[in-house]
C-alpha cells in the first residue's frame, strides 16, 4: 500500500465542485442509472477515504514532536543506564555474556554482545549517543532513526534481565519511526530541503496508523489483562500498589491513607480510561471533539503515575507515544497566539557568497523563527548589501526596519523564539554579549574553515513519501503486531503464528503489556546478603546497600533505580537461578576491591525476604528464603553452589 498524503480542502476547489453538481441535477435528460451508481460508488469511496484520514492522519508537526520527545528520552536513559555501565553490561558485571551463551538463541539482535569489556560498551554508549542527536535535531532522519533504533534494540537485548515495559514501548516506537517522515518538520533535513514543493500539514500512511495504533493497543490489552477481582470486582489495585514500598513515592504512601472508597474509584477510572479511552480514539463519530476529552485524560493518568510510583522513565514514554494524536487544530491555534508584529515582521540578510552563513541562517530560521520569515542574500539589494559591507555583519530587521548585528543580531532573534526566549535573554547579558562578539568575529574571519565544517550538511529533497516495499513491510508488521497484542488474551484464539515468532524477539516488537496485569503486587520483597569478613566482622547488606539486617522491611533502603528492581526480582525468580554465582562473584569483587584485605569477604548468604502487602492490620512476619551461599573465592563463587 502506498503512502497518501492529505491536506485540508481547499475552498475554492468545493465551490467549483458545487457548480458542477448544480450543472449535472439541472441537466434536462437526468443521469442514467449507471451515471448514478458510479456516482453514488465515488461519493462512498470519497467518505471513506475522508474517514480513514479523520482516524490515522497526524499533522507533520506532531510528528516532529514525537521524534523530539523520543530522542531525548532516549538519550536519558542512556545516561541512567551509564551509571551502572559495568554492573549491567560488562563481563565483570551481574550479567556477564557468559549467562546469555548458556542458553543460547538465534533470536538475539545485540551489537553490544560482541564484547565484553567495559570500554567497548561505554564506544557503544557514545556512539548510541551521537545518533539519538542526530534524530533530536533531524540531521539525516531516516539514516539515524534505523541505527538508533538498532542500537536501542541491541542494548535491550544484550541484559533483558533490567528491561521493563516502558523500553518494550520506547523500542516499538523507535520502530515505527522508520516508516514515517517524522523529520519533516523542525529538523536540519528540512531547512536545508532542495525541494521547492510544498508541502502538505498532515500525513496518512501504514506507517501513521501504526504509530497511532500503537499506545491505545497499549492501553486495550493492558486494560482486557486486568481481569481479576482486585481490578473488577474488589476494585483494591490501587490500594496495594500505593501500598508498596518500592513502587509508591512519598505521595503514593500519603495517598494509601486516603479512605478505600477513593482508592477504589481511581482503580475504576484507571480501568475506564484504559479500555475506554483506547475505543474512543477511534470513534467513528465526532471524532475531533471525542479526542479533544479524551487525550487530556490520558495526559492526566500519566501525570498521576510520575507523581504517586516509581516506574522509571515509563510515564514519560508513554505520554510520548500520544503526542503524535495532537491535532492540526491545536497547532493552528497556538501559532495564532504566538503570531505578534515582532516574530512575524522579521527579515534576514545574510553574505550570499558564503556558503557556511546560509546554512546557518536556514537552521536558525527551522528552530527559532517564524515558518514564513524572509531569509535573502544580501547581495539582492544594493542598499543592504552597502549596509552589510560597512557593518562586516549579517543583517536582522525587525518589525520597526530597525538593523540588528552580530552577535546581537542572534540574541535579538532567540528573544523572538517561544522556546528560546531565556537562552536569548540570558546570552544579551553585557559579558556574554562582549564574548560572543568574539565568537562572531573569529567565525567571520574563517568562513572557508566553517563552510568545509558544513559541507555534509548538503541539501536535499525533503521526501515525504516512502517506497512501495516499504509500506508492505510496514502492513507486515502491523498485522503482526495486532495479533501478537490478541495472543495475549487466550480466548481470542488468535496469535503469531509460533514459526514467525522469533521475529517479535528478536526486533523486540513482542506485545505484552502486562502493567500490574493481571492482578498488582501482593507481595512485597527485599533482598539481604549476610557475609562475614576475614577479621571476623559480620557484614549485612539490605537491597545492595551496608545496612543493619535487626531493621524491619518498611526501613530497607530502596534499590538504586527501577533497573536495578528488575534485576534483583529476575534473581528471585527460580526461573533465572542462574543468575546469583554472578551475583555473589560481583558482591564480593566490589567490596574486595574497596577495602583492605583483612576485611575481605570469607563466605555470603544471599536471601530473599517476601512478605504479603497488607490492607488492613499489622503486616505479616517475612518469609525468608535462601536464594545462594557459598565462600568468597573464584571457584566457589562461579561454581553450583546456589541451591536448587
Amino acid at each position: 500500500m502506498s503512502t497518501t498524503v492529505s491536506s485540508e480542502p481547499e475552498p475554492v476547489k468545493f465551490e467549483l465542485d458545487h457548480l458542477n453538481h448544480l450543472s449535472e441535477d439541472h441537466d434536462p435528460q437526468g443521469p442514467t442509472a449507471n451515471e448514478k451508481e458510479k456516482k453514488t460508488s465515488s461519493i462512498l469511496v470519497s467518505n471513506l477515504r475522508k474517514k480513514i484520514e479523520e482516524l490515522f492522519a497526524i499533522d507533520l508537526r506532531s510528528l516532529a514532536l514525537t521524534r523530539i520527545a523520543v530522542a531525548m528520552l532516549v538519550l536519558v536513559d542512556l545516561l541512567w543506564r551509564f551509571t551502572s555501565l559495568g554492573a549491567f553490561y560488562s563481563d565483570k558485571g551481574l550479567v556477564p555474556r557468559a549467562a546469555i551463551f548458556e542458553h543460547p538463541t538465534s533470536w538475539v539482535l545485540s551489537l553490544h554482545l560482541m564484547s565484553g569489556r567495559t570500554e567497548v560498551q561505554a564506544l557503544l554508549f557514545a556512539l548510541s549517543g551521537v545518533l539519538a542527536l542526530m534524530l533530536l535535531f533531524g540531521l539525516r532522519t531516516r539514516s539515524s532513526s534505523f541505527w538508533t533504533w538498532l542500537l536501542f534494540t541491541s542494548l535491550n537485548s544484550r541484559n533483558l534481565y533490567v528491561v521493563h515495559g516502558g523500553d518494550s514501548l520506547l523500542n516499538v516506537l523507535l520502530f515505527w519511526g522508520m516508516f514515517v517522515p517524522w523529520g519533516a518538520r523542525y529538523s536540519v533535513d528540512n531547512a536545508l530541503n532542495s525541494s521547492t514543493s510544498t508541502q502538505p500539514e498532515r500525513l496518512v500512511s501504514i506507517g501513521t496508523a501504526a504509530l497511532l495504533l500503537q499506545m491505545p493497543l497499549v492501553y486495550l490489552f493492558s486494560g482486557i489483562l486486568k481481569n481479576v477481582s482486585e481490578w473488577r470486582l474488589d476494585f483494591t489495585a490501587i490500594a496495594y500498589v500505593v501500598n508498596s514500598p518500592d513502587y509508591a513515592t512519598l505521595l503514593g504512601h500519603w495517598m494509601a491513607s486516603w479512605p478505600m472508597l477513593i482508592l477504589k474509584a481511581i482503580t475504576v477510572s484507571t480501568i475506564v480510561i484504559e479500555i475506554g479511552g483506547a475505543v474512543l480514539l477511534f470513534s467513528p463519530v465526532a471524532n475531533r471533539t471525542i479526542r479533544s476529552l479524551v487525550l487530556p485524560a490520558f495526559f492526566l493518568l500519566q501525570l498521576g503515575l510520575v507523581l504517586t510510583m516509581r516506574l522509571g522513565l515509563f510515564p514519560l514514554i508513554s505520554t510520548a507515544a500520544i503526542l503524535p494524536f495532537i491535532s492540526g487544530t491545536f497547532w493552528n491555534k497556538l501559532f495564532a497566539r504566538l503570531r505578534t508584529p515582532s516574530r512575524t515582521g522579521l527579515r534576514i540578510y545574510y553574505d550570499g557568497d558564503c556558503t557556511f552563513c546560509r546554512k546557518a541562517v536556514l537552521l536558525i530560521k527551522e528552530f527559532c523563527l517564524w515558518p514564513e520569515t524572509p531569509v535573502e542574500p544580501a547581495q539582492a539589494s544594493a542598499e543592504v548589501y552597502r549596509e552589510m559591507r560597512l557593518h562586516n555583519s549579517w543583517i536582522v530587521l525587525d518589525h520597526q526596519n530597525m538593523s540588528h548585528y552580530r552577535f546581537e543580531a542572534l540574541t535579538y532573534l532567540l528573544k523572538q523564539s517561544p522556546l528560546f526566549y531565556l537562552p536569548g535573554l540570558l546570552l544579551s547579558w553585557h559579558p556574554l554579549t562582549k564574548a560572543g562578539n568574539a565568537l562572531y568575529e573569529c567565525v567571520a574571519h574563517n568562513r572557508g574553515f566553517f563552510a568545509r565544517l558544513a559541507k555534509p550538511l548538503g541539501y536535499r529533497p525533503q521526501r515525504l513519501t516512502q517506497p512501495r516495499f516499504m509500506s508492505l513491510l510496514c502492513v507486515f508488521f502491523l498485522v503482526y503486531v495486532l495479533l501478537d497484542n490478541l495472543g495475549t488474551v487466550k480466548r481470542t484464539h488468535l496469535k503469531v503464528p509460533d514459526k514467525l515468532a522469533g521475529i517479535g524477539q528478536m526486533l523486540l516488537i513482542r506485545q505484552n503489556w502486562r502493567m500490574f496485569a493481571p492482578s498488582p503486587l501482593r507481595t512485597y520483597e527485599w533482598y539481604v546478603v549476610e557475609g562475614k569478613l576475614r577479621d571476623g566482622q559480620e557484614l549485612c547488606l539490605v537491597n545492595g546497600v551496608s545496612a543493619n539486617c535487626r531493621r524491619t522491611d518498611n526501613d530497607s533502603p530502596l534499590l538504586k533505580n527501577y533497573r536495578w528492581r528488575s534485576y534483583w526480582r529476575n534473581v528471585g525468580n527460580d526461573r533465572d537461578k542462574k543468575l546469583r554465582p554472578y551475583l555473589a562473584r560481583y558482591i564480593c569483587d566490589s567490596w574486595n576491591n574497596s577495602h583492605v584485605a583483612a576485611e575481605h569477604f570469607e563466605d555470603l548468604t544471599i536471601y530473599k525476604l517476601r512478605r504479603p502487602i497488607s490492607l488492613e492490620g499489622p503486616p505479616e512476619r517475612p518469609e525468608r528464603i535462601e536464594l545462594w551461599s557459598g565462600q568468597c573465592s573464584a571457584n566457589d563463587v562461579v561454581g553450583e553452589k546456589h541451591l536448587e
